[in-house]
């Protein structure tokens, strides 16, 4: 088992719990107690890509303040897929589950009736939601729709330079957000070469804490944002690997909501 680390930003506003390591490689243990967090931070587990294959996390998602899946909880839009992880939603024990739809799920029949399929949990779609700890903060997280990576051009809309980027690019969460729970990756950050630039340029311009992914399964873990995106982890949390095989562990992390900051 990989020791656990703490990592992130200066300002030490991210908390991680345990570095990535394979499902293989833990066997049957359930996952040790991470470490114990300053009290006002807020616990994070972030799943993606389990592919109809969510059961075999069930032991390995440790309880938490929110619960984060990026998307493609089905293989190729099976619609039992959808109501099998909503009924593994509602047994988990999570205060918050959310939710966005992957590349598996974008063109399904029934994705007019997502929220309604996953009454369990809370779907975003191209939507942000606060969630309130009292003391501890108010947690800001968007999520948006899948979408495949825009082109150079249609990133540069997205920098602040163009009225694009504020009525027109795909993603356009709120500045001060504390998580982006976005299905594909930004450009250059836990994508395996694959990443979207308009995403990359959305997140310089509005400063997440977090933005959690999935996608590249084979791309799966985390990064430190550099340059202008310096002060966000890059989360890649994809759980299979080739075959639609579960290989990899949920990723566990604290954060402090920017609100509750000093």
């Amino acid at each position: 088992m990989a020791a656990a680390a703490s990592a992130a930003s200066g300002s030490g506003r991210v908390l991680v719990d345990e570095s990535s390591r394979t499902v293989e490689d833990s066997g049957s243990e359930r996952a040790s107690a991470p470490p114990q967090p300053p009290s006002r931070m807020i616990s994070v587990v972030c799943v993606s890509d389990t592919h109809g294959r969510h059961a075999e996390l069930t032991d390995k998602v440790r309880d938490s303040d929110i619960l984060i899946h990026a998307g493609d909880f089905t293989r190729f839009a099976n619609k039992k897929h959808a109501t099998a992880f909503n009924e593994w939603l509602g047994h988990l024990p999570h205060r918050h589950k959310l939710v966005v739809l992957g590349n598996h799920e974008q063109n399904a029949d029934w994705v007019g009736d997502a929220r309604a399929i996953l009454f369990n949990g809370t779907v975003l779609l191209d939507d942000s939601v606060s969630l309130d700890f009292g003391d501890r903060g108010v947690v800001c997280v968007h999520g948006t729709r899948f979408a495949w990576p825009e082109s150079p051009d249609e990133a540069e809309a997205a920098t602040g330079s163009s009225p694009r980027s504020r009525s027109g690019s795909r993603y356009n969460f709120p500045d001060g957000v504390d998580v982006v729970v976005a299905h594909g990756p930004a450009k250059g950050y836990v994508d395996g070469g694959a990443g979207c630039p308009s995403l990359l340029a959305a997140v310089k311009r509005a400063g997440p804490t977090l933005v959690v992914s999935g996608h590249i399964h084979a791309a799966h873990g985390m990064d430190e944002g550099t340059g202008g995106a310096a002060g966000t982890t890059f989360i890649n949390a994809a759980n299979v690997k080739k075959g639609y095989s579960i290989g990899w562990e949920p990723i566990c992390m604290h954060i402090v909501p920017k609100a509750a900051r000093p």
